[in-house]
């Protein structure tokens, strides 16, 4: 947000927009980008992940991007 506001861009425009980028970064903090950090991270950084785990990382991150889709 104030990236949007030094350089004027990908701000809101009105109430509604600041609502709906607020909402999207609330959303998005502690659901999707919480799963995928750990996937990621474990796909790429531990030498034998557990794919127990990888599945349901997998699976919630799915359920993350249909609600956004």
């Amino acid at each position: 947000m104030r990236l949007a506001e030094a350089y004027g861009r990908f701000g809101e425009t009105n109430e509604d927009d600041r609502y709906a980028i607020m909402r999207w970064l609330f959303w998005d903090n502690p659901r999707l980008s919480g799963y995928m950090a750990v996937y990621c991270y474990l796909r790429a950084f531990t030498p034998a992940p557990d794919e127990d785990v990888l599945g349901f990382l997998r699976k919630r991150i799915d359920d993350c991007l249909s609600v956004a889709e």
